[in-house]
């Protein structure tokens, strides 16, 4: 005989997904897996955080351009705006270009302006007469400078604020500077602003000198035509300028950008140090593009200015750098690190708990064996040592009760109530030994049983108990075919059978019916009386458990029902019973199809 409960451990083993949980080498198959995944994520994310990064500079340098464009524009016109005072009117007094000056408020609204002046286009013969002219304005000391004899003059009239550092270029002819005439040429020729090359400016000191640039924009006498460079030369009447100091006017354009960039800007369309108008750290001097770090960015950048082409070159400082360090590379790096350590502990944990697990099936196995060794000793007892004195008591009580006919009413009841207790203890034992079968016998082979021919033919074997209390059993309902052992079937209906005669009600006569319906998932099998029922809400366990009875009244093992649970339920079956006292009792056999 086999162990009777080693074949679910064997089942669990077996399953493949649960073996390979289970294997050793998958905890290490699991960390390489989550280690190169680690790695593949912290790839993916160090160039994504490198592309961000890049493009957050590239943001960062079109903006600056973009500022620069937009302070130049506002410059620009602020100029236009006193040409359009001049076209007004067809003099322009001192005190109301100041007035105008005035109410552009350039040191809150244009940061970085030196000075917007008025420079006549004089011809050398005119020279006198507009000397002559602004001293009789009330300044007697006024004279072109530098002095030379010059064919056209271009000098500085108006220009405001009238300060003291303004007033240095008060005076100052433009047209003989090679830059600035250039510049000065090309606004008058083309009828649009013209900012110069760089120059330093008059108004410099020895103190922060800074390079210089100025811009232009033409005035022409009023309706004239200026549909032509000749004509526009013909029609210039002078120039509307604006004077800039590079380091103040720049540094506002690129305010907030020079703690995290080195900033450069040349007066040329390349990279020439000898033009460098602006640069942000001049302590750092000209790197000519080479980084000092491989991890610093640079870039260079071409821009217009009123028609002059700047460069801008711009390279990233420490302080950009550390704000743009990739943090999520690393932290995805090391939380992939901790979780394939913890999947490869948790792997080799549930490995040694499968290996503990199988020292204790195996334990639970060996210890199962001996159980069964045991049962069976046990049912030899049963069936030798215990019941062979029991049919000796047997037969002395048959012998007595032959031999001894004149025994008192008193030794005759005795002798009865020992006859009883020796059936009983024989039922017990059978039952016993039955139960230990069941358990050690294993599964019975199916067949396919007829049921509206087997359900009768076991009602018959009732029909003398039946028919002495009057009982009546309808099995019309019994009709189709099963596939399941005999056997079991047979000892499930004669038990249920002899509990409804056993337990049937003493006032009305017993009625058994019983009903079988296959369906396509499984088969019903019903068994139902009008004896006298339970308590199905409280006894429901009881007549299914081993020595349990819902009835004491009338005598009986406690066996039947539990072995026939038992029975159904190791083949795959079921039952279920539903009752009330006084109403009957109605047993449900279900078998999957």
């Amino acid at each position: 005989m086999r162990a009777m409960t080693t074949e679910p451990l064997k089942t669990e083993h077996s399953h493949w997904v649960i073996r390979i949980l289970r294997n050793r080498y998958t905890a290490w198959l699991v960390l390489a897996n989550s280690l190169f995944i680690t790695l593949l994520a912290w790839w993916v994310s160090s160039n994504f955080s490198e592309e961000l990064a890049a493009k957050q500079f590239d943001a960062s340098v079109r903006e600056m351009i973009s500022n620069i464009d937009h302070r130049m524009d506002l410059y620009e016109q602020a100029l236009w705006g006193g040409v359009g005072l001049y076209s007004a009117s067809d003099t322009v007094t001192r005190s109301a270009w100041k007035h105008y000056i005035d109410s552009l408020k350039i040191a809150n609204t244009l940061p970085g302006i030196q000075g917007i002046g008025v420079a006549p286009n004089l011809k050398g013969e005119d020279r006198d007469a507009h000397e002559n002219c602004v001293r009789s304005d009330g300044f007697p000391d006024y004279r072109i400078s530098p002095e030379s004899e010059r064919d056209r003059c271009a000098p500085v009239t108006f220009l405001e604020p009238f300060d003291w550092r303004n007033q240095r270029a008060f005076g100052y002819d433009m047209w003989s500077n090679d830059v600035r005439r250039e510049a000065l040429a090309r606004a008058g020729d083309l009828g649009i602003a013209a900012t110069s090359g760089m120059v330093r400016l008059l108004q410099e000191t020895g103190e922060d000198v800074q390079n210089g640039f100025l811009t232009y924009v033409p005035l022409y006498d009023n309706g004239l035509p200026v549909n032509t460079v000749e004509e526009r030369r013909q029609a210039l009447r002078g120039w509307v300028f604006a004077a800039f100091r590079a380091k103040n006017m720049l540094q506002g354009a690129l305010d907030g950008y020079e703690d995290a960039f080195h900033i450069q800007i040349f007066d040329a369309p390349d990279v020439e140090t000898a033009a460098l108008l602006f640069d942000s750290d001049p302590e750092r001097g000209d790197s000519g593009g080479q980084q000092d770090d491989s991890s610093l960015r640079s870039t260079t950048r071409n821009l217009t200015i009123q028609g002059r082409s700047w460069t801008l070159r711009v390279q990233t400082e420490k302080f950009f750098q550390e704000g743009m360090r990739p943090i999520l590379p690393w932290v995805i790096a090391i939380g992939g690190i901790i979780v394939s350590v913890l999947l490869f502990v948790l792997m080799l944990f549930v490995y040694g708990l499968k290996e503990r697990a199988s020292s204790i099936a195996a334990e639970m196995t060996r210890e199962l064996e001996e159980s069964n060794q045991e049962l069976r000793q046990f049912a030899y007892a049963a069936t030798h040592d215990v019941k062979s004195p029991l049919n000796s008591i047997g037969n002395a009580l048959h012998l007595l009760n032959k031999e001894s006919p004149e025994l008192s009413k008193r030794s005759s009841k005795a002798i009865e109530w020992i006859h009883t207790a020796h059936g009983r203890a024989i039922e017990i034992i059978d039952k016993l030994t039955e139960v230990i079968h069941l358990k050690e016998g294993g599964k019975l082979e199916a067949e396919t049983i007829d049921m509206g021919t087997e359900i009768p033919r076991i009602t018959a074997a009732f029909a003398n108990e039946l028919a002495a209390c009057g009982g009546a059993v309808d099995c019309r309902g019994c009709e189709g075919t099963l596939n399941f052992p005999p056997s079991v079937i047979s000892r499930v209906m004669e038990n249920l059978l002899s509990n409804a005669i056993k337990y049937r009600h003493p006032d009305r006569p017993l009625r058994i019916s019983i009903d079988f319906t296959s369906h396509r998932t499984e088969s019903i099998l019903r068994v139902q009386d009008n004896g006298l029922g339970f308590d199905a809400s409280t006894d429901q366990d009881k007549i299914f458990g081993l020595f349990r009875r819902a009835h004491s009244h009338v005598q009986g093992s406690g066996f039947g029902l539990y072995i026939t649970k038992q029975s159904l339920e190791f083949h795959g079956a079921s039952i279920t019973c539903t009752s009330a006292v006084g109403t009957g009792s109605a047993f449900l056999v279900s078998i999957p199809s």
